[in-house]
């Protein structure tokens, strides 16, 4: 009985999203901003919501006030959905401040995990991914303290890779 709402500003991946689920009732391709698609869609009639933000970060800095104006609107609509937010880590000070910022922010049980397979602090290449996620669901730390080490084991490239899982809040 679930349901998927997608939402896709690029022409090439919006045709392949529409042919890897045409024919799926169950799935709605909008061709939208997805920060504005979520007023439009959340709360859902299924009264519960997990939102992925899949941002593009052509400009990390800009994105991230970006996210922060999304959020919390979103959650005021739906204070129970799951948000899980990616990001890509390059240099280590641009994430810092968005970190920052949940952790001193009202929001609820905000968990952050990172993979980096190279040094945090170039600018040049992707060094890592993270994700943050808001409302985590309970024990959701413990299992990626579980999986991390042995997504670092299959994906290291040398010394400098690392992982980690960390609340930034636990209470709303």
């Amino acid at each position: 009985h679930d349901r998927l709402a997608l939402c896709e500003l690029q022409e090439e991946e919006l045709g392949e999203l529409r042919a890897a689920f045409r024919g799926d009732r169950r799935v709605e391709i909008h061709q939208r901003d997805g920060y504005e698609a979520l007023k439009a869609l959340l709360p859902p009639k299924e009264r519960r919501a997990l939102v992925l933000i899949d941002p593009p970060f052509e400009a990390q800095e800009q994105e991230f006030d970006i996210i922060r104006k999304a959020i919390e609107p979103a959650l005021a609509r739906m204070a129970s959905a799951v948000v899980a937010i990616w990001y890509p880590i390059k240099l280590r000070q641009m994430i810092n401040p968005f970190h920052r910022w949940l952790r001193q922010s009202d929001l609820p049980k905000v968990l952050a995990c990172e993979l980096l397979l190279h040094p945090d602090n170039s600018a040049l290449r992707l060094n890592g991914s993270g994700m943050v996620i808001i409302n985590a669901p309970w024990q959701l730390d413990r299992t990626l303290e579980e999986l991390m080490p042995a997504l670092l084991g299959l994906l290291g490239q040398g010394r400098f890779g690392s992982q980690r899982v960390e609340w930034l809040t636990r209470e709303g």
